[in-house]
């Protein structure tokens, strides 16, 4: 698995792509948590669910899965973190 930092041209927003190889997650058997998955982030974007990131677009290859995902940067990233210590602090 590879996840590359992606800009595109036309709108300068960042995406984030999920590189899987098919030999790999066949190998590992890894295909029914990986269905799984798509289908978590499809209800997450249904939901628009604070904690995780937009599934954008995904397609396949023979060789290969990529998924497009929202990027969220880094100080997004720390702001969410706080967020969850605080809350499960407050919930304890």
């Amino acid at each position: 698995m590879k996840v590359l930092l992606t800009q595109y041209k036309e709108t300068g927003e960042y995406f984030a792509i999920k590189a899987l190889k098919k030999g790999d997650v066949i190998a590992r058997e890894e295909v029914d948590s990986l269905m799984s998955e798509r289908n978590i982030f499809e209800v997450a974007n249904r939901i628009r669910h604070p904690f995780l990131v937009n599934l954008v677009a995904c397609f396949q290859t023979q060789a290969s899965i990529r998924r497009f995902h929202a990027y969220v940067s880094h100080v997004m990233g720390l702001a969410l973190q706080q967020f969850a210590i605080i809350r499960l602090t407050v919930c304890s």
